[in-house]
């Protein structure tokens, strides 16, 4: 096989806000359907967890979205080089 010597393309700060945003926009629909469905009495509940799962879906997104930016401007870390 050749090798592939042309330069990676960075994943811009935009690319990182869009996914994150989807990611919160996406749980927090999630959460309005939940908190549409059940009881009155279960809601705060439901909406505590939604709003919990959306932070969660964020910081995960956002970690995510980092790792493959450091991984595509500086290339995989030694640990990963290693195991192949």
């Amino acid at each position: 096989m050749a090798e592939n010597n042309r330069k990676r393309v960075p994943i811009s700060f935009a690319a990182l806000a869009l996914v994150v945003v989807s990611a919160a926009i996406a749980v927090l629909l999630l959460t309005v359907v939940g908190v549409a469905l059940v009881p009155v009495a279960a809601k705060p509940w439901v909406l505590i967890v939604g709003l919990v799962a959306t932070v969660g879906a964020m910081a995960l997104s956002s970690r995510y979205m980092t790792n493959k930016a450091i991984e595509r401007e500086f290339g995989p870390a030694e640990s990963d080089v290693e195991r192949e």
